[in-house]
């Protein structure tokens, strides 16, 4: 009498996104293309639809997007859709003072998970006298809450350097009195 076993081969899911990084690239088996600002991303809608909610949404939907070969995504810059396409893809993203503000919108907006986990990490870490009034108003933009409280030790802590900078404008009234207020 035979058995039966589930067996499994520990690479196949690295092969598997190899290739679909491959096809990506060449354009192979790719059924659309996302358009930001003019510049053209070959994808496959069900690598799309599988990381992301937005686009889940949109391909499920009668939207007129479903059924279109080329999606513009207006609200979207190219910087930030092209880290958005590599991390759906590679699982590897480049994050930078240049183009935090744009990947941390596109991740919100398209609705990836764990690269809007991996920007609020990067932001996290990287707070300091020179950009935490700039990530604190992300935070508040964005109703990061936890953001927001990360930033505002280090505002706190730093007012003399702060306080000349112009994005301490942006803090409300009451905001700027909790922040001063809290030892």
């Amino acid at each position: 009498m035979s058995s039966s076993k589930h067996i499994s081969c520990d690479g196949h899911f690295d092969f598997l996104m190899n290739m679909l990084v491959k096809q990506r690239n060449s354009g192979d088996y790719c059924d659309v293309t996302l358009v930001a600002e003019g510049q053209k991303f070959p994808a496959h809608r069900a690598i799309l639809a599988a990381s992301s909610k937005y686009f889940d949404t949109m391909f499920k939907s009668q939207m007129k997007e479903k059924f279109e070969k080329e999606i513009k995504i207006k609200e979207v810059a190219k910087i930030a859709m092209e880290q958005v396409i590599a991390f759906i893809y590679t699982n590897k993203v480049l994050l930078s003072e240049e183009n935090i503000d744009e990947v941390l919108h596109a991740a919100l907006l398209m609705q990836v998970q764990d690269l809007l986990a991996l920007v609020i990490k990067y932001l996290s870490d990287e707070i300091s006298p020179m950009n935490c009034l700039h990530y604190h108003q992300l935070g508040k933009l964005y109703s990061l809450s936890d953001l927001v409280s990360e930033c505002d030790p280090c505002i706190r802590n730093n007012f003399d350097q702060v306080s000349s900078k112009e994005e301490l404008l942006g803090i409300d009234e009451v905001e700027m009195e909790k922040l001063i207020s809290s030892d």
